[in-house]
């Protein structure tokens, strides 16, 4: 993970998907490192709270994959 980038609560991130696809975007609700030691944050999708998904920390910090568009605060939805 890039030293310089931090997960926190309440961030807020776009999924990064095809060219004609819509940009889901998702709320940071907590982390956890669970029985790895390998911090993963557990995220719910903007519109749809209900939807929920979990992806390591590596992988949210992977332009490839996800794009930061707001930090976030201590309280998550």
């Amino acid at each position: 993970m890039n030293p310089k980038f931090k997960v926190e609560a309440g961030q807020t991130y776009a999924q990064v998907v095809g060219p004609h696809c819509p940009t889901p975007l998702w709320r940071v609700a907590r982390l956890s490192s669970g029985v790895s030691s390998i911090p993963h944050a557990c995220l719910v999708k903007v519109n749809n709270l209900l939807q929920t998904k979990t992806v390591s920390c590596v992988t949210l910090s992977n332009p490839q994959f996800f794009k930061l568009i707001s930090e976030g605060t201590a309280k998550a939805a």
